[in-house]
């Protein structure tokens, strides 16, 4: 089974308390798509989600990384319109939090 290392926030007073973990790189559900991230940075969001003052809800183990820049690896049966290969990036845009982005 392949495994990923990922970036977690077990607390939220200090950026200091960003832990590296590692998983099983899980499978896509239905309505899914499975990124291989190549770049990652950490921005105001992330910093702000890190100290606490984030004003929105945030889960517990939040994984940061608001801004990031990848490759589809895999799908859901559900998906459409994103075939293996295809570059993506992040986007805090309500309108398309599903979607392509549009012009």
């Amino acid at each position: 089974m392949a495994t990923e290392q990922l970036f977690c926030l077990s607390q939220r007073t200090s950026i200091q308390h960003l832990k590296v973990l590692t998983e099983a790189v899980p499978e896509p559900a239905a309505h899914e798509v499975l990124i291989l991230i190549r770049n990652v940075a950490l921005n105001f969001r992330d910093y702000a989600v890190a100290i606490g003052q984030y004003t929105f809800p945030v889960r517990y183990d939040v994984i940061p990384g608001s801004d990031m820049a990848g490759g589809v690896v895999a799908s859901g049966s559900m998906v459409e319109g994103f075939p293996q290969g295809d570059k993506v990036i992040t986007s805090f845009d309500f309108n398309t939090l599903y979607d392509a982005i549009k012009d």
